[in-house]
């Protein structure tokens, strides 16, 4: 056998061993993102009849905008509330005078890695008017005298299903942060409190510095997870009262259930671009700053 033979042999060998990775790849990403690529330029689900009216149409609704507002505000105060609530926890759990830390942390990732449909459950029953535990115990400490409608009021139905996001993601920032705290050489912290640093400044000159990849990554996945948010949203409001919490991952779904393939597939699409936007940018500014 030739020595060219031999490496086709070695290759189509190669070749079969990936294959059926490539071939679920194929079936599970590329082909539905076709689809729907191909559905949100259609007018109709069996022939192509390339056309933008689908996305003219979603962009003309009166609540695209407003809805598109509430989902950048959800996706910002998500990353945000969750990199502080996930950043103190790390270098909380940090610290030489706490004990037992790989406990800790391992309970504070029970609200991450607890599924989502029992999260929103559980926190529907929280917030309810009638029997819902918040309300009970807020009445108990004398803070209020009537139930609050925490999920049928727009103006804090939207901030009470925020925080119910917050709570289920804030823990992975906090083991990524923790995880890289955890990379930092303690002598950095010896030579900064020598050199008389207070712990601002070692915190925001010196270990943020040090772990600002894992920053980056952790900030990025949460973006990308705040956007396609749609269980929780919707186990537990169902995009209401009068869509106050309807973002475009629920709009998305309900065109769907309308049968609007198209109108779906466009604002999917819309979504789609917006967080390769997203993306795009935060890797824009990684690499200008390293």
């Amino acid at each position: 056998m030739s020595y060219f033979s031999a490496n086709i042999k070695k290759a189509l060998k190669g070749y079969g061993f990936i294959l059926p990775g490539f071939f679920i790849i194929i079936s599970i990403i590329l082909y539905p993102l076709a689809k729907t690529v191909f559905l949100s330029f259609s007018k109709s689900d069996k022939t192509f009849l390339f056309t933008l009216d689908n996305y003219i149409q979603v962009m003309k609704a009166p609540q695209f905008f407003p809805m598109l507002k509430r989902t950048l505000i959800w996706m910002i105060g998500t990353v945000f509330f969750s990199f502080i609530i996930g950043f103190g926890a790390a270098k909380l759990i940090d610290q030489p005078f706490i004990k037992g830390k790989n406990i800790w942390r391992s309970l504070l990732l029970l609200a991450w890695i607890t599924p989502g449909v029992v999260k929103a459950q559980a926190w529907k029953w929280l917030y309810s008017s009638d029997f819902g535990m918040l309300n009970q115990m807020l009445k108990t400490m004398g803070i209020i005298d009537e139930s609050i409608p925490w999920l049928t009021r727009s103006n804090i139905a939207f901030i009470a299903v925020l925080i119910i996001q917050v709570w289920s993601e804030f823990p992975y920032t906090m083991l990524m942060i923790s995880a890289g705290l955890q990379s930092i050489s303690r002598d950095h912290r010896e030579c900064a409190l020598l050199d008389g640093a207070n712990w601002f400044q070692y915190t925001f000159h010196i270990e943020i510095p040090l772990i600002k990849d894992i920053v980056f990554v952790a900030i990025l996945i949460s973006t990308i997870w705040a956007i396609n948010t749609f269980s929780v949203i919707w186990i537990v409001t169902q995009g209401g009262p009068a869509r106050a919490t309807t973002v475009l991952s629920l709009d998305i779904y309900k065109k769907f259930l309308m049968f609007d393939l198209q109108g779906a597939s466009a604002t999917a699409i819309l979504q789609l671009i917006i967080s390769l936007f997203i993306t795009a940018f935060y890797l824009h500014r990684a690499n200008k700053e390293n």
